[in-house]
């Protein structure tokens, strides 16, 4: 049997994933694919707008035969935390042959050539990025800025020869240094580059089998919030905000596959969705608590909780303190992860766990799935554990995913005025 991988959040699952789930199976002739996904928050530090059984759901209905949950630490931290969370569950389960994901690049030859570099990390390369970060740049833009330095003052350019084959050539023959330079900065200014970018890293690192592939990106832009009702490929954040805004879920029908627009009708009518400000209380309770030991918490330097602690008094709502907390050298998805950690409490060692995870949680399977379990479970390459049961793991490795798992599950029953469901009492979702 013949399984690929993809890494998602399916926040809400749309055209666009259904899309880059056919593709896949049809370029690969996979039998079956797996997903590893996010669970009840997701990466740009913010709840997902259903909870991780809805989208389970979604998922199973889009194509997948199998999904995985990514652990917290992992799902809530940076695109290079969240790339080897990801790569090391399914390198981990050791049946994956293939990690497929869309790109707005849509080839792999800047994939090979970058990752290249970021795998291993050149002196040149370092020096440079110090320097960056030292003058006050946000880490990507310093990242982005050492990788032209490089490449450039190296006179190299890595031409991949095929999938597995690349040559060093001098630049000069090929391309001038400044469209070099304009290629990469254009490359890395595209969020799905981006994590494409950090799975083919991490695959390095791990010197993983797993051979990476891409598709280009269909429909609307990843940012675009606008939402075209004749259907098509809408993004998730138009989709995201067409709801918020409380457009109603029965006019999405055109942008989601049939299957996981029943889904998706359910979900409409028996709960609100859930974003960042429901949780705002919550926040400044724990900010207030934790006020002199913010910096115990993952992605909290020293300066931002310091930062934190002066403005405190001026605390509205996550959002609101979200964007009063920007600054040149935090992006607002690297401050939204920052609270996040603070209000979930993850620390560093849950950010270990969660890149070198000793189990994977099972969220959902159909009659393929099944087998793919099966073939997970006879496979001599496994070196992580699937498990439905998270009752029955030690509590020390699951205590923070599962707090956060009950935590939303309180503020969703609570906002619908329905009854709380403990995590440990929440079933593996089937489907025929």
């Amino acid at each position: 049997m013949k399984v690929i991988g993809i890494i998602a959040e399916y926040n809400p699952f749309h055209n666009g994933h259904a899309y880059l789930i056919r593709k896949a199976r049809e370029l690969s002739g996979a039998d079956a694919v797996v997903a590893v996904m996010s669970g009840d928050f997701v990466q740009r530090g913010v709840p997902a707008i259903y909870d991780k059984y809805v989208r389970t759901r979604m998922a199973l209905a889009g194509g997948c035969a199998l999904v995985l949950e990514l652990p917290l630490a992992a799902a809530t931290g940076s695109a290079q935390r969240f790339a080897e969370g990801a790569c090391a569950v399914l390198d981990g389960i050791g049946v994956i042959d293939e990690l497929w994901f869309g790109s707005e690049a849509g080839s792999m030859d800047l994939f090979h050539v970058l990752a290249g570099v970021l795998s291993e990390e050149p002196p040149a390369y370092q020096t440079f990025l110090k320097k960056r970060l030292a003058e006050g740049c946000s880490f990507p833009r310093a990242r982005e800025d050492a990788l032209v330095f490089y490449i450039s003052q190296t006179g190299k350019w890595v031409l991949p020869t095929d999938e597995s084959n690349v040559e060093f050539v001098n630049h000069s023959e090929k391309e001038e240094t400044d469209g070099i330079s304009n290629r990469i900065r254009t490359f890395l200014k595209s969020p799905n580059n981006i994590l494409g970018l950090e799975y083919c890293i991490a695959l390095r690192k791990r010197k993983s089998s797993i051979v990476p592939h891409t598709i280009p990106r269909a429909g609307a832009g990843y940012h675009d919030c606008s939402i075209d009702m004749a259907g098509g490929f809408n993004s998730a954040a138009s989709i995201r905000h067409y709801i918020f805004d409380g457009g109603d879920p029965g006019r999405l029908e055109s942008s989601v596959p049939e299957g996981v627009f029943k889904v998706l009708q359910e979900a409409g009518a028996s709960s609100v969705p859930l974003c960042e400000n429901d949780f705002s209380d919550m926040l400044r309770y724990q900010l207030m608590c934790e006020e002199g030991r913010l910096a115990d918490y993952l992605d909290i330097s020293e300066d931002l909780a310091a930062r934190i602690s002066k403005r405190l008094d001026k605390y509205r709502t996550f959002s609101q303190f979200a964007q009063l907390l920007e600054a040149k050298n935090y992006t607002r998805t690297h401050i939204n992860r920052a609270l996040l950690h603070i209000l979930l409490r993850i620390r560093m060692e849950d950010l270990q766990r969660a890149v070198c995870p000793g189990y994977v949680r099972l969220l959902g399977f159909n009659s393929r799935g099944r087998e793919v379990l099966e073939e997970i479970r006879n496979s001599a390459a496994a070196r992580i554990r699937t498990t439905a049961k998270i009752s029955a793991l030690p509590e020390e490795i699951t205590r923070t995913d599962v707090f956060a798992s009950n935590l939303y599950e309180a503020v969703r029953s609570q906002k619908n005025g329905q009854d709380f469901v403990h995590e440990f009492s929440r079933p593996v979702i089937l489907v025929p």
